[in-house]
């Protein structure tokens, strides 16, 4: 699993080797395994973002509907820095994962012998992406993608 992960980021730009099934089913668990952990700020503000707008809520007059206010409004200090943080966090993780991501897409695209540009059919129909990323390994006669090492 450390292997393929490793992998992973070194081969960050490698549009043109192969990734065998394993290589790519380890990178999404390790990838699904660290994002769990990286969102665990947002979740936590998002519980104190959350708490504060029901809170107020439950406390909502009518008098409070007089000065314009609503029962959900989002006042100034709902949104606390942890909240901030793991946006943040999350939106620099996800971004320096799209380049590793779509080469390891076309690598292993290449493997099971489809053309590269089925990586398109990603931003529009990912579950044929996905379907595709399901067959084993084949040497076929595409022409575009070096063979792979044998190891796992």
């Amino acid at each position: 699993m450390i292997n393929a992960y490793k992998k992973y980021w070194a081969g960050y730009v490698d549009f043109k080797g192969r990734s065998t099934r394993s290589d790519y089913w380890w990178v999404v668990l390790c990838n699904a395994i660290v994002t769990f952990v990286l969102e665990i700020p947002f979740m936590i503000g998002y519980g104190q973002f959350m708490y504060s707008v029901v809170s107020r809520a439950s406390n909502f007059t009518g008098a409070d509907a007089a000065t314009g206010a609503t029962a959900y409004s989002v006042q100034p200090g709902d949104i606390s820095p942890i909240f901030v943080i793991g946006i943040i966090i999350l939106a620099i993780w996800m971004l320096a994962n799209i380049l590793p991501l779509l080469a390891l897409q076309v690598r292993r695209l290449r493997d099971a012998d489809f053309h590269w540009a089925f990586i398109f059919f990603y931003f529009g129909l990912p579950i044929v992406v996905f379907i595709l990323n399901q067959f084993p390994t084949r040497d076929g006669d595409n022409n575009q993608a070096v063979p792979h090492s044998s190891e796992d």
